[in-house]
């Protein structure tokens, strides 16, 4: 009590009259104290810098000063240990709680309960390229050649009657050309007049019509829009990140006469048929062996009974993405009823907290897991995985991120991250190999495989001990208390990736796939109302799809769209990018 009442009147504290034992308590208090300023002003000081990185740094989060400093710090850390890096912390020592950290928060089961959450705002983090790593072996053959395939369009120019004869009048004659070939584009909106045949018969010098040649089929049999003309509105749309009122600026600038309403309308008229497609696709996806996921927030118009707008709500549009295919699906809530539909599961059974799995005392069996799923940490994915279900893997860029704001301002993130990008260095060295030898998919597999038992695990038993180290040093409300918190509480997930050669060290492929859409949210913002969102997500599956499979979206909606005209029972498991893909690729 006296300690305290001379902290609190620091005018009147007089040294001299404090005892010794006050002393000592004094001084203990103002070391403490002095700890946890430091503390702040390190985490202070990250966010800034990672702000100012955001703001002003370079786009690419591969910086040589991140590489060199990485280095620098490692080597200062080598030296003042005689080769171990030393563990250094600025408070006194405390445990570390597995307290949950913003991204896990529970996810609620109904849209009621969701609050939601800018987890996924950021950009995903590369791993730094090694300081001594190898060049890239780039040849230079000059400018490239024009696709052959392209159609050739001539324009002859011819040299003037007069500049051809010499100067003492002798003709010259025709030797040929000098050709140059150059990449040329011909846009032109125009009107299609479809002329139908009527045939029958006269009477009494009269026309009778008995027969009329068939309206061809169309998306919009009684629109004014063909196919190509709606496809390219979707295309450009969901492609491009072009939205309908800048369209329609454009096609009214050429004598189009629309507006942006009538445009928005196709967008059904579009995705009605290619929505059994996007269907056989997530089918094909959860076939898969092992899944990516992730989710992203999207906002969409209520309307009242009017059809009027009152307002926004944040939607999520959830992603799923293997082999070599994405699938996206729109909700109103990243709740985990969702979610668990969207992996096909039945929510009312898996949240029930009695089934796990597990054999019980009836004898029941354990349940063997269907596969293997990719996600960050959010628990709406809790129920997914466990017997029965998925195992899970974490994402190691995630917890890369963590300790990335930290690395210049900290020796032991510093060598935490020496560490992680090491792991990445050893995934980079096996796809090199792997492309250098021409593998397949199997041999492939089995390169990783034993790259990671030689060279990941043992990796990554000294990252394990580094970080339990450190659980002393950081209080559980410090950003590295909480980094160091998140690595050891998912370590079985994080290290997962190693029991085989197929699975992914980072849920980085998910995160490419969901850039088209927060590309397009920062042109358009919302989508129109709940059903415009889910009508997108359509038209960003198939084009995401095609982007994975490296075929043209346009090529082949185009081509599923005729094919559904002439056959409309088609298969839609034979209409998927994946199942297009060998005879729409361009050679």
């Amino acid at each position: 009590m006296l300690l305290r009442m001379t902290l609190t009147n620091t005018d009147a504290l007089k040294i001299g009259q404090l005892s010794e034992e006050d002393l000592r308590r004094f001084a203990q208090q103002l070391l403490s104290e002095n700890a946890v300023l430091q503390a702040v002003n390190i985490d202070l000081m990250a966010r800034v810098a990672w702000l100012q990185r955001i703001a002003f740094g370079k786009k690419s989060e591969r910086s040589s000063k991140n590489k060199a400093a990485a280095k620098a710090a490692e080597q200062a850390a080598k030296e003042s240990s005689g080769g171990d890096a030393p563990i250094t912390g600025t408070l006194l020592s405390t445990p570390v709680q597995n307290d949950l950290t913003d991204d896990e928060a529970d996810a609620p089961l109904t849209d009621a309960a969701e609050t939601p959450s800018p987890t996924n705002e950021a950009p995903p983090a590369k791993p730094d390229a090694p300081a001594d790593a190898p060049a890239k072996n780039r040849t230079h053959t000059g400018r490239r050649k024009i696709p052959k395939h392209l159609r050739v369009i001539e324009d002859i120019i011819a040299v003037p009657e007069s500049d051809r004869r010499l100067s003492d009048g002798t003709p010259m004659v025709f030797l040929g050309y000098e050709e140059h070939s150059r990449m040329h584009h011909i846009s032109e909106l125009v009107q299609l007049i479809i002329r139908r045949e009527r045939w029958g018969v006269r009477t009494n010098g009269e026309p009778c019509t008995l027969i009329t040649a068939a309206m061809p089929p169309a998306l919009s049999v009684k629109g004014k829009f063909t196919d190509a003309f709606i496809l390219k509105l979707m295309l450009d749309k969901f492609s491009l990140g072009v939205p309908f009122n800048r369209q329609c600026r454009e096609l009214n600038a050429q004598g189009a006469a629309l507006n942006r309403s009538t445009m928005c309308d196709q967008l059904e008229i579009a995705v009605t048929p290619l929505a059994p497609i996007a269907a056989a696709v997530r089918d094909q996806i959860l076939a898969e062996p092992f899944i990516h996921a992730d989710e992203t927030p999207h906002k969409f118009q209520l309307h009242n009974e009017k059809g009027r707008c009152t307002g926004t709500k944040t939607g999520y549009y959830l992603a799923l993405l293997a082999g070599q295919q994405a699938y996206f699906e729109f909700a109103v809530s990243r709740a985990q009823c969702h979610i668990l539909k969207l992996l096909g599961f039945d929510p009312d059974a898996l949240t029930d907290p009695t089934d796990d799995g597990l054999p019980d005392a009836n004898g029941k069996e354990t349940k063997p897991n269907i596969g293997f799923l990719m996600a960050d940490a959010y628990a709406g994915y809790n129920r997914a995985c466990g017997p029965g279900r998925y195992d899970r893997l974490a994402c190691l860029a995630h917890g890369r991120r963590k300790f990335e704001i930290y690395e210049k301002l900290d020796s032991n993130a510093a060598d935490i991250m020496t560490m992680i990008n090491g792991l990445y260095r050893i995934e980079r060295d096996a796809k090199r190999e792997s492309a250098r030898l021409k593998l397949n998919h199997d041999d492939t597999a089995a390169l990783y495989f034993t790259a990671r038992q030689t060279h990941s695990v043992p990796l990554l038993a000294k990252l394990k001990l580094r970080l339990i180290a450190l659980v002393d040093v950081y209080a559980p409300s410090e950003g590295l208390g909480k980094a160091v918190a998140y690595f050891l509480k998912r370590w079985d997930d994080f290290t997962r990736y190693t029991s085989s050669g197929f699975l992914p060290i980072d849920n980085n492929a998910a995160e490419r796939s969901i850039r088209g859409i927060v590309i397009g949210r920062k042109n358009w913002y919302f989508a129109g109302s709940e059903d415009a969102a889910g009508w997108a997500a359509i038209m960003h599956t198939l084009i995401e799809s095609c982007r994975l499979q490296g075929i043209d979206p346009r090529a082949y909606l185009h081509h599923v769209v005729a094919l559904l005209h002439r056959e409309p029972g088609t298969d839609p498991a034979t209409l998927t990018p994946r199942a297009l893909a060998p005879q729409l690729k361009i050679p």
